[in-house]
């Protein structure tokens, strides 16, 4: 009698569990859990699409100094006296960033910049070199980022490979190569000729990452290409290690997005000399830039004031024709390409003369309509100078 009660409860327990399945699963339509459909009195929950890859995404955190969870096969590193002292440092130095950043520039840039990314989908940085943090703070949840430099596009870095006793050094080369970026606000391009042709960052895209994960972004992909003649981009399925003379015409393209945000958003970064005589046997190249975004936004900083001397007439005229909305300081567009009647240009800061090795470079015009302005100084430091000079230029 006991058995039979026994027998009659389990298979009682056992329909109760098909019914109560079968119940969930009905509930469901069109792959939906019944969590994302509510009552009409309810608010509707929407969860993002939050994929990416963790492999390239653990790697941007741990030379970024930040932790990765256990299951990831550099947890193990993280675990050491060496990385736990490189991420106190690194953490030390970002908050000083940070701190700026909270307090001085993001108010600024809500106030005399705006939402650029409602209206505007691409961001243009000439002569950015890997300098995503600063196009992230001024121009947040752009769709599309194009960036260029001298240095060589680099490739994913592979913290594994690294020997015990490499470690320290490794870690050393990380934090050297964002310092300049953290106290100055730009790159020194000689120090950064050294620093980004290491065994440990060897070239750009590691110091991309390095930002793009201390900014809290997630990485859905990194893949090399080369320009080809077209002016398409021809990807590669391995990273080479290029020689200096080899790097032109070469980049990586980083899909990433913010954490629990579906959009997605895009990097590209290439190698060029961008000089007119370049360009002009280099069709390729020029054929890809002339299909940037028209209306796009633009960002010039610290750009040793290349588009102030007579080779670069190219792309100066691609930034006037693509730009809606260009953000610079003076080592930037010449102030005098403004026309007022096509530009409404706002003077934020304080203009002096340069600092003495681009002396040459001082724009008078520029310098009567900042006393005529009246303007003051800025709280925070972007560019050459001490006292930070921008310019806000949309096209009327």
């Amino acid at each position: 009698m006991i058995h039979r009660q026994i027998h009659f409860i389990l298979i009682a327990a056992i329909v109760l569990l098909v019914l109560s399945v079968t119940a969930c699963n009905t509930s469901s339509k069109d792959g939906n859990n019944a969590n994302d459909t509510l009552n009409n009195d309810s608010t509707e929950i929407i969860q993002a699409d939050v994929s990416y890859n963790k492999e390239i995404s653990d790697i941007a955190l741990f030379i970024a100094g930040l932790p990765v969870d256990t299951s990831s096969p550099l947890y193990e590193l993280t675990l050491s006296s060496e990385w736990k002292s490189f991420s106190k440092r690194m953490d030390e130095k970002w908050t000083i960033f940070f701190n700026d950043v909270d307090a001085n520039i993001t108010p600024w840039v809500n106030k005399e910049i705006g939402a650029v990314s409602d209206t505007i989908q691409t961001l243009f940085y000439p002569f950015s070199g890997p300098d995503f943090i600063n196009a992230d703070v001024f121009f947040p949840d752009m769709e599309n980022y194009i960036f260029f430099g001298l240095e060589p596009p680099g490739s994913l870095p592979d913290p594994l490979s690294v020997k015990p006793a490499e470690m320290p050094s490794y870690y050393k080369m990380y934090e050297k190569s964002i310092e300049h970026i953290i106290y100055l606000s730009f790159f020194r391009t000689h120090s950064m000729k050294a620093d980004l042709s290491t065994m440990e960052v060897d070239g750009a895209a590691p110091v991309i990452l390095i930002f793009m994960a201390r900014a809290g972004k997630k990485i859905i992909d990194i893949k090399p290409f080369r320009f080809a003649d077209d002016g398409t981009l021809s990807y590669d399925t391995v990273f080479n290690a290029f020689k200096p003379h080899e790097k032109f015409k070469k980049g990586v393209e980083i899909t990433f997005r913010n954490e629990n945000d579906p959009k997605v958003q895009k990097l590209v970064y290439f190698s060029i000399d961008i000089s007119d005589n370049y360009l002009a046997q280099n069709t390729g190249v020029k054929t890809w830039l002339n299909s940037i975004d028209s209306s796009c936004a633009v960002y010039i900083k610290s750009a040793s004031y290349l588009l102030h001397d007579p080779y670069f007439e190219t792309i100066k005229a691609l930034i006037l024709e693509k730009g809606s909305l260009i953000v610079q300081d003076d080592s930037g567009m010449p102030y005098k390409f403004f026309d007022k009647s096509k530009w409404a240009v706002g003077l934020h800061g304080t203009y002096d003369m340069p600092i003495p090795i681009f002396s040459k470079y001082f724009q008078k015009e520029m310098r009567d309509d900042y006393l005529a302005a009246k303007t003051t100084d800025l709280p925070f430091r972007r560019g050459y100078a001490k006292r930070t000079n921008l310019q806000v230029a949309r096209k009327k």
